[in-house]
């Protein structure tokens, strides 16, 4: 535990036995900050890190938001008003042409406009015609609304079908903005977080500093976090250009944040935007004399590179390590449990199951309207 400044102005953990002079030395990725200045002296920095949020990862979107994934909001809303003119333009059609007698041999089931809608909406399906018209122009009408709807239905089957065996992956939260319009509270070990947040020139920042949270440990902070109680403050590195938090690689690579049931996904995601950059450096009690001396080491390690060299090597052993233990694991069951084709499940036609229930119960609600209206009908004695 780096340690955290208590009431009466003493500090806990290492920074409590830098304090009282119990250590020479402290190496625990300690950061630079000016508050630490008034109870110990720190080195030169040997490393940047970026204080950064872990929020819980969303998962894939519900199996029953499929149906509507292949096509945007304003695609559905284009082919609704379509639907819905098509509908109106041919029954008007129709409509004229028994006026002027020019549907004197169309049969009569087009004289009705609900059976012209229902054989619209049966091409939106491209199911088989109900009715055939005779008509010449209402012939071109249907064979134009036809091939329109055909175009529509393949393009839209050709998608639905990567939708429903590959489910979509919600968006992270990545910006201070979304994760204060989220409502959650924010939290770390210590105070200490709490004050970088409060001075940050991001008034995102400020306004999660407002809703700041003591965590009493790390371990208690991620299992919060994973259950969405609130985020954790977490240090990224930027280096490889992709976010990874230090304290947090073991526990990541162990595979001790994966969701419950599902192999190999973490629970955790690390938000691209960070809170403030930090130098990292070594921390002595006040006044220490071989200070300078230290100094001088770290200038000519890290000027040779054999920090950064030593720093990149610990984490990507451990990310390689993590990698060839999820391959082995999955090669030896791939075979049987993990095959490249996966039967559809009920879970991934669940939407098709819910619009039939819907279906069932709308119809069920017009039978008793029915119901009830023939029988409201016939006490007035107008049935």
């Amino acid at each position: 535990m780096w340690g955290w400044e208590q009431e009466n102005g003493s500090w806990t953990g290492l920074m409590g036995d830098l304090q009282r002079r119990r250590a020479d030395i402290g190496v625990a990725d300690l950061y630079i900050m000016e508050q630490y200045f008034t109870i110990i002296d720190m080195s030169r920095e040997y490393d940047i890190e970026y204080l950064c949020f872990v929020n819980p990862t969303l998962g894939p979107l519900p199996q029953w938001m499929a149906l509507g994934l292949p096509f945007l909001l304003e695609t559905w809303v284009a082919i609704l008003v379509t639907v819905l003119v098509g509908m109106l333009a041919m029954v008007v059609m129709a409509w004229l042409g028994l006026r002027s007698r020019w549907m004197t041999g169309e049969s009569l089931w087009f004289h009705d406009s609900g059976n012209i809608c229902l054989l619209l909406y049966s091409g939106v399906l491209n199911t088989t015609w109900i009715r055939e018209p005779s008509t010449f122009f209402l012939r071109v009408f249907v064979l134009l609304w036809s091939l329109a709807f055909f175009i529509v239905a393949v393009a839209y089957k050709g998608s639905l079908v990567s939708y429903l065996t590959v489910p979509l992956q919600q968006p992270p939260t990545d910006t201070h903005k979304q994760l204060l319009e989220k409502g959650v509270k924010v939290g770390s070990i210590g105070l200490t977080l709490k004050r970088v947040m409060e001075k940050n020139a991001d008034i995102y920042v400020r306004r999660l500093a407002e809703r700041y949270q003591l965590v009493p440990s790390t371990s208690e902070g991620l299992q919060r976090t994973v259950l969405g109680q609130y985020y954790l403050n977490g240090e990224g590195d930027r280096r490889k250009g992709r976010y990874i938090i230090i304290f947090l690689v073991m526990l990541i690579t162990s595979r001790q944040l994966l969701l419950p049931g599902k192999k190999g996904r973490e629970s955790l995601h690390i938000m691209k935007e960070y809170v403030a950059p930090f130098g990292i450096g070594l921390a002595y009690p006040k006044y220490a004399p071989y200070i300078v001396k230290f100094n001088q080491v770290i200038i000519r390690i890290k000027e040779a590179g054999l920090a950064k060299k030593w720093l990149d090597d610990i984490i990507l052993r451990r990310k390689q390590a993590k990698i060839s233990s999820g391959d082995s694991q999955e090669s030896a069951v791939g075979a049987v449990d993990d095959p490249m084709v996966r039967p559809l499940t009920t879970d991934n036609l669940q939407g098709c199951f819910i619009l039939m229930i819907l279906g069932y119960g709308v119809a069920l609600l017009a039978f008793a309207v029915e119901l009830i209206t023939k029988d409201v009908l016939r006490r007035c004695g107008k049935w």
